[in-house]
């Protein structure tokens, strides 16, 4: 059966796609069989955008068969959601398919590392969790005490220790503070974030040209969770490490630990520590294994 199902620059769109302001987006069709004509819009934004500016930026190259548009460049990031509609919504027999007609999401991860949510968003980047987890997240830690603390370029040769990084409040249930390292690794930079015993609450990578592990912190207590943002574009370069003796357990069969998980670009995860090891958080948006 066709499908309106899209790739964003060649990646899946089931959870949405994260990427950076500024940056030359490409929507494509999945799977061209038995598609006759395809139409893309823009359906909903966030408060500080709108459709139309949205769809006036809307550039499609018959030739290719691709929409092209570029994201905002706005500190605060955006969240534009599209509807791809393929056959004019109808099959061979005139009859409308409500499956010829499919939404997802764009998020452009703007300064403080977050996805923002747009009018109209159910399930576009969550297929399970829907909008909730980019509004609870903040709610549950609060936005008054935010600290961040960035990296333009990281080039030093071998590994950065982030120490003494704190939350204004260290228990781990009720954390006031939103610490967030945002950081670019060079070409030949380097070759591990050691996550130490700084509290860090979110690590966005905007950039990264080589392969880096973020070394998960040896003093993580109950409670203590990290969101890792992979919003690159080159390669899955990184790499998520426990503390030795440690384990990220994943509840999707049939994985259940690893001790090195790879966060796929444009994409990111939320794990909690149980005490000993990290479990994969019911609100992390597209891993894929």
């Amino acid at each position: 059966m066709p499908s309106p199902i899209c790739l964003v620059n060649g990646y899946s769109t089931t959870n949405g796609f994260d990427t950076t302001p500024s940056q030359l987006i490409t929507v494509s069709l999945a799977d061209e069989t038995g598609i006759n004509s395809w139409e893309l819009k823009c359906v909903g934004t966030d408060n500080f955008n709108t459709k139309d500016a949205v769809n006036s930026g809307l550039s499609y190259n018959p030739l290719s068969n691709v929409y092209t548009f570029t994201t905002p460049n706005g500190a605060l990031g955006c969240a534009f959601i599209f509807q791809s509609k393929i056959n004019n919504g109808k099959d061979i027999n005139g009859d409308y398919q409500n499956s010829y007609i499919k939404r997802f999401e764009v998020f452009a991860i703007g300064t403080y590392g977050y996805r923002l949510v747009a009018q109209n968003q159910t399930t576009e980047g969550d297929t399970v969790s829907g909008w909730t987890p980019a509004t609870n997240d903040i709610l549950a830690k609060g936005i008054h005490a935010t600290c961040e603390v960035s990296f333009a370029y990281l080039t030093t040769t071998g590994n950065l220790t982030v120490n003494n990084i704190q939350t204004t409040d260290t228990h781990p249930s009720n954390i006031l503070g939103i610490v967030q390292l945002q950081t670019r690794v060079a070409a030949g930079a380097i070759s591990s974030i050691d996550l130490d015993n700084a509290q860090i609450d979110r690590l966005v990578f905007i950039e990264t040209t080589v392969e880096t592990n973020v070394n998960l912190s040896m003093l993580a207590s109950e409670g203590r969770t990290i969101t890792i943002v992979n919003a690159t574009s080159g390669g899955n370069l990184v790499h998520i490490i426990p503390y030795a003796g440690q384990s990220i357990y994943i509840n999707t069969a049939p994985y259940t630990t690893t001790t090195d998980l790879v966060l796929p670009n444009h994409q990111s995860i939320t794990i909690v520590n149980d005490g000993i090891n990290w479990h994969y958080c019911n609100d992390a948006k597209g891993i894929e294994y």
